[in-house]
């Protein structure tokens, strides 16, 4: 007897039967989370005004005014624009505006993420107290 199958070839004697299976409209898809990476972009936010009833500190007011029209790359030089706390899982990080103004703010940051599980992810924005004043 002959082991090898030839490939197109059919036994004759087998029935062929087609089976059709339809899926239960009520069926529940559990899509289970997969693990990886997640990557977060903050890159700008438009429009940011603080409550109606919220006043800029006199220090913020005068480093607005004293902004140049050319912008450092450095994120600690902006001090008197909103800061955003990203969190995801446990995890927290806080990102510093490279720019911009206190309506308009610029980020440009990637933060990565490693997921194993579903998890909340959270945006959040603040206005920094002014430094203070240095005695001399």
């Amino acid at each position: 007897m002959n082991s090898w199958k030839l490939p197109g070839v059919r036994n004759k004697n087998k029935e062929t039967t087609t089976t059709t299976t339809t899926e239960r409209p009520s069926a529940v898809v559990k899509n289970e989370p997969q693990s990886g990476v997640l990557l977060i972009r903050i890159c700008d936010a438009r429009g940011i005004t603080p409550p109606s009833d919220i006043t800029l500190p006199a220090d913020q007011q005068v480093a607005i005014q004293r902004q140049s029209n050319r912008d450092s790359l450095s994120r600690k030089q902006h001090w008197w624009l909103p800061y955003v706390v990203l969190e995801f899982d446990k995890n927290e990080v806080l990102i510093d505006s490279l720019g911009g103004t206190t309506q308009n703010p610029v980020y440009q940051y990637r933060a990565h993420f490693d997921v194993s599980r579903s998890s909340e992810v959270s945006i959040s924005m603040y206005m920094r107290h002014p430094p203070p004043k240095q005695v001399r």
